[in-house]
């Protein structure tokens, strides 16, 4: 599988689709950072590496799989003698966890896959799909969501475990987080502020803030402005809009305003962001963190 790198920005409103690609490490080539997205899942196809999470560390070879889950830092980086080969797909969005939930994808931070294990073969023939997939073919688009759908199937039926017992909030209000979260998904291309939601739902803001906090690690604010910024950031890619088109289209009256935001966040303005590699994409995600403390 020859290497690339890919982002993809693709929401369907349930789940997302965020990158997707394979890399032949060079011995000594290090990745140290803060996780930006959902989760990541990368598979070892060949050599050996280390990954640290957590205080912990784990020597990892073929076959084995670590995951990437958001706000983690995490170190991983190949063997001098026998560099590793990866490959990784990242997935997102609003039910991301409802189908993670049982599995060891949520519960581990690694685990070993075997030569016939259907999840380990079929995201390496997902991740090799995506390489070359149009995602301005809606045909294309609508393949991408069925593999997606398919692996996530796999998962929960090769890698299913019991869910560990959490604190009350976790056993009482997932529902309804999940409530809050598609409200807030369903609105925040308008004008909506912490305070509509809270009233929506007859709740206090400081309950609000509990919840998210709990569920996704991020406030009320901070989920809404990265839906807005996700957003901004596909049309940006895969449109002809205009600047101000795309500020209201997320929920800016103001362009101006809308560009100010949208720059601190990615480090580039809207119309760099156009014309910016892949590799650029990358690395401006990983100053969204600041932004969203």
């Amino acid at each position: 599988m020859k290497s690339y790198w890919r982002h993809f920005l693709l929401d369907n409103g349930e789940i997302s689709l965020i990158e997707a690609g394979t890399q032949k490490y060079r011995p000594n080539q290090i990745n140290d950072y803060t996780v930006k997205h959902d989760y990541v899942l990368h598979l070892v196809l060949s050599g050996k590496g280390i990954y640290k999470v957590n205080n912990k560390s784990y020597t990892l070879s073929a076959n084995d799989c670590f995951v990437l889950k958001k706000n983690h830092s995490v170190y991983y980086a190949p063997d001098e003698k026998d560099p590793w080969t990866i490959c990784w797909i990242g997935l997102g969005g609003t039910n991301i966890n409802r189908y993670l939930t049982h599995t060891l994808v949520l519960s581990s931070d690694t685990f070993h896959l075997s030569d016939q294990s259907k999840v380990y073969n079929y995201t390496i023939d997902t991740v090799s799909f995506l390489r070359y997939v149009k995602t301005s073919d809606a045909s294309e688009v609508a393949l991408i969501y069925s593999r997606i759908y398919k692996l996530l199937s796999l998962i929960i039926e090769e890698l299913s475990t019991k869910r560990r017992l959490g604190d009350p909030l976790e056993n009482t209000d997932l529902t309804f987080a999940e409530e809050i979260y598609a409200y807030i998904y369903e609105n925040f291309q308008t004008g909506l502020t912490i305070e509509d939601i809270a009233k929506y739902f007859d709740i206090s803001r400081n309950y609000l803030f509990k919840i998210c906090k709990h569920y996704y690690n991020q406030s009320p604010k901070q989920i809404v402005q990265e839906l807005r910024m996700n957003l901004a950031a596909q049309l940006l890619r895969d449109s002809h809009m205009k600047i101000n088109e795309i500020s209201d289209t997320i929920g800016y009256k103001d362009a101006f305003q809308f560009s100010k935001i949208f720059k601190n966040y990615y480090g580039h303005s809207p119309s760099q962001f156009r014309f910016i590699s892949d590799e650029a994409i990358d690395e401006a995600l990983f100053i969204r963190n600041k932004f969203l403390e």
